[in-house]
Order: structure tokens, then sequence, then C-alpha cells
């Protein structure tokens, strides 16, 4: 009786260890917690076979170019009376001529047209009843969650709800895994030195193939090339739907440790290496455009902008540069931070955190005696320690410090609003939208969100162009009962863009002594994707 009565105890002691950490380990916020930032929890999620074993740089939060998410809100006051989604319909209409007619054509704009008509519908339902009806139009990129674990696991989710899309795995567990590199159409990585492409609407294999070189950091995708840096100082360009063509190999001296960064329209590539950035033209021509030479490393990855990229010295000079071939170094600004993590950007911010923790903000302005653009401090944030910038949203900045704690920064001061002193889990820095996403080592997913953003404010920023009319309105509501879809009056705050090219200044960068040789002349733009899993 007494061995039994040992064993049950034991038995009772394992499975309380096997149960307890879980929720400690977990270490995410709860809601009482998330409400003293003055955020609610949008979702929660369970990974699968993608736990995140690298943190932070093996998650990617890609949002599609061309993939939309069309919903109209329909309003009686500040009632919500009814939602349609324009993108469910467009996927029914789809399904329903694929079932008919054997094809699938792009029903996008019919889906939103459906989704107008029954919206008017409502709307004039309302108006016999004597009340006035809104409709607000949201119509957003279909934004992806896509992560990679230690072992060769691969999984995407909606960004924005966290419903699993697909799951699986590539390689040899026992072998680095650098990835995912993400794009419109593929997902990238690199597994011991094979290089595996997925198809990022479906996650099925598209081709694999050994490299040139065991991978040093992840694999990048952009329009129809993979690049990826190799252990030896090589930057290998393969095409991503024929792996098996003969790729395009630069060589350097020292070993890349920084993936390479598309420009915003995606006809420029720029890594860093040493004490320089390079940027070249995209496509197999791979031909520098120029090289920009810095007195000190630059260990982050550059960070595109409009019209440009922006990097950061190890001794805190930050550099901006726009895509012209000459005189291409717009400003340069030295912060006198050790700096050696990429920057983060904004439509009206460059933000650089220092070795030591400390946040600086910069923004671009014109100065008057030169009459060319300059880059000058806005803020230095208060509170220090700050590891990573989680999400930017309209009015604030949430961040993760070096001991786990959140906190919540004015984004117009740079001053503490509020922080939660506990050790959470890590972070996922999401510079798409206004979403706040932490991971646990145990799988779990959390994605918070300020109460009044039911629909993520994307911050991407967008390359320079015309200005088009807008089709739809994001924020605002379209007022009127009898037109509800009548185009919203122009916004008399709008700002001028902070970042639109200026004349060019300040010297050019050196343009010798490099692994490209002489640039040739200016090549059109690389084709475009050749395999688009949602259509044209």
């Amino acid at each position: 009786m007494l061995v039994r009565f040992n064993t049950l105890c034991l038995f009772l002691a394992f499975a309380s260890l096997a149960t307890k950490p879980t929720k400690a380990f977990d270490n995410l916020p709860t809601e009482t917690e998330a409400d003293q930032l003055g955020l609610m929890v949008h979702w929660r999620a369970t990974a699968g076979k993608a736990r995140f074993g690298f943190g932070e740089s093996n998650v990617v939060i890609w949002p599609h170019s061309r993939a939309r998410k069309q919903i109209l809100t329909i309003r009686v006051g500040n009632r919500i009376v009814e939602q349609i989604d324009a993108s469910l319909i467009s996927a029914e209409l789809a399904a329903e001529s694929a079932k008919t007619k054997g094809s699938t054509p792009n029903t996008t704009g019919l889906g939103l047209e459906k989704a107008r008509e029954k919206a008017k519908t409502v709307v004039q339902r309302y108006v016999r009843l004597g009340r006035q009806a809104t409709v607000e139009e949201i119509d957003q990129p279909l934004t992806y969650l896509v992560s990679s674990s230690r072992d060769g696991g691969v999984e995407a989710r909606n960004a924005e709800t966290g419903e699993l899309y697909w799951s699986t795995s590539v390689g040899n567990s026992k072998l680095p895994t650098f990835g995912p590199g993400v794009n419109d159409s593929f997902v990238a990585l690199s597994n011991g030195n094979e290089l595996y492409v997925l198809d990022l609407a479906t996650g099925l294999l598209l081709g694999k193939r050994r490299m040139v070189e065991s991978a040093s950091a992840i694999p990048r995708p952009v329009d129809y090339l993979i690049y990826v840096p190799g252990v030896g100082g090589t930057l290998t360009a393969y095409e991503a739907s024929n792996l098996e063509a003969e790729p395009v190999t630069m060589r350097f001296t020292g070993t890349l440790t920084a993936q390479v960064v598309p420009s915003i329209d995606g006809r420029y590539v720029a890594w860093p290496e040493k004490n320089n950035m390079y940027v070249a033209q995209a496509g197999r021509r791979f031909s520098q455009w120029y090289r920009l030479e810095s007195s000190s490393p630059l260990r982050g990855s550059p960070q595109a902008t409009r019209n440009g990229f922006v990097i950061a010295s190890t001794s805190g000079m930050v550099y901006r540069t726009s895509l012209a071939q000459r005189n291409s170094l717009m400003w340069k600004e030295n912060l006198a931070l050790q700096i050696s993590r990429p920057l983060w950007v904004t439509d009206d911010l460059i933000m650089a955190i220092s070795d030591n923790g400390t946040c600086v903000a910069m923004q671009e302005a014109n100065d008057p005696v030169t009459n060319t653009t300059i880059g000058k401090v806005k803020w230095i944030a208060e509170t220090i320690g700050i590891q990573r910038i989680l999400s930017v949203t309209k009015s604030r900045i949430y961040a993760q410090l070096n001991g786990g704690q959140l906190v919540a920064i004015d984004r117009a001061t740079g001053k503490k609003i509020a922080m939660i002193n506990r050790n959470f889990a890590e972070g996922l820095p999401n510079s798409v939208n206004d979403r706040i996403l932490l991971q646990s080592e145990t799988g779990s997913i959390l994605c918070l969100r300020e109460p009044e953003a039911i629909y993520p404010v994307i911050n991407v920023v967008k390359p320079e162009s015309k200005e088009e009319p807008k089709k739809v309105v994001q924020g605002d509501a379209v007022a009127g009962a009898t037109d509800p879809f009548s185009a919203p009056a122009p916004d008399p705050t709008a700002t001028a863009d902070p970042f639109a090219a200026p004349a060019p200044a300040v010297g050019s960068p050196v343009m010798s002594d490099d692994p490209f040789g002489t640039a040739p002349s200016p090549t059109p733009a690389p084709p475009t994707d050749p395999a688009n899993p949602f259509g044209s």
C-alpha cells in the first residue's frame, strides 16, 4: 500500500512539473496587463511546426502587394449594424467559376462590386425607416505571418486573424536553417547547403538545389530572384522558378552577415559589407549602381524608404541615400552612439536604437540656407534600455526593454506613457502595421491592438508616385444615406511628404575598388513574378 502511495505521489509531482511551467513559461501579457498599456487582446494562436526557433530573425510579416482584404462596414450612428467581406464574395465567385467553367479568374473587383450592391440595399432599408446609415470601406493588403524553426518547420498565417494557412517542414533538422525570406510569390529558406523555395499561398515545395556555398544570412526573394549571402564572402542570385539555371555570383573580401534589402519599388537591392553599403540593380544583370563608404563598419541591414535607403554605422553615423547613381548621398547625421541594429522607418520618422538601449527619433527637414534635405534629431526617448521596437501606431511607439518589460512611448515627444515592469516573452518587431505581436518558446502567439484600431493601420512606406483618385476610405465613414459610396472630401490637414526626393546634396559615395567594376548604364525594371498565386 505504501509503495502505491509513493508511486502516486511521484506521478502527481511529475505531472505538476510538466503542467505548471507551461503557463509561466509562455510569459505573455494577460488582458489586465495589456489594458495597462492601453491595449487589448486581438487574437491568440499556437504555432505548430514553426515554433520560432530563432526569435525575431525567423519571423516575417509580409503585406501582399496584390491580394487584398476588402471589408464594408455599415453603421447607424456609432453602432455597427453589418459587415460585408468583399474578399469572401470574391473567393466564392472564383470557386463557382472554377466549378462551372473550369477556370479561376481574378474576381477581386467583382466581389467588391457585389459587396457594394449589398451594402447599398442595407442603407436604403434604413433610409425607409428614417435612419441615416454610413458605409466605411476598408481595402488593405492581405498580410502574412511566416515563421520558421530551428528544425526546419515552416508555417504561414493570416497576420490579422491568426488563421493558419499551411504548415510544412524542409531539410535536415540537424543542420542550421536561415529564413524565411518572403515576397508576393515565394518563401525561401536555406538548410545546410540546400536552398528551398516554397509557394507563399500554399506552402508547396517549388524547388530545391545545392547552393554555391552555405548561407551566412537569410535568403531574400526579390521579384523572380533569390539573393543568398554566403559564408565565403559571396552574394548569389538564383532564379526562383528555375533553380537549376546558372546563378549569378559576386565575391567580396569578407562574410556577408545581413540579408539583401530591396528598394520600395523593387528595382534595386542593397546590403552592407564591412564599411560599405552596396546598391545594385535587381535582375539577372545584377550590376552595381553605387557604393556608399563609411568610416566605421555597417552591421545592420539597410532599410528602404522613399526613393532610397537609410543605414547606420557602429559609430552612430546615419546615412540617407537616394536611388540616383551620382550624388546619391542626401545627408548624414552623427548620433555619437554605437549602433549595430537596423534602423526603423515610418512615413515621418527614422528611429535608431543604440547598443546600450537609447532610442533616437529623427526627421527629415528642409534646410532653408542650402535648400536641401537634412536629417535632424526630433527626440531622444526618456526610457533607457530599449531592446527592440515592436510596433508604431498613430500616436504611440510600443517597445520592449532588455529585461523583457513592455513600454508605450509618445510618438511625438519620446516620453514614456506607460510600462509593465515584468519579464515578458519575446516580442516580434512589426513595421508593417500597428499590431503588437509576442511569441513564447512553447509556441504561443499573442496579438495585441489598441481598442479603437478595429482595422490595422498600414505603416509600409510607399514608393513615390503620381496621385491617383482614391476609390476607398480607411478610417473615416462616408457620409450620406442616399449615396453611401460618394467620394470623401480631401483632407485639409494633409502635410507635405517628408521623404520627397530633394535636389542632390552633400557629396558622392565612393565608386572605386569594388567587386563589380564600372557601373553600366541603367536597364529597365526586371520582369514581374512569373508565379503569382493570387492572379493578376
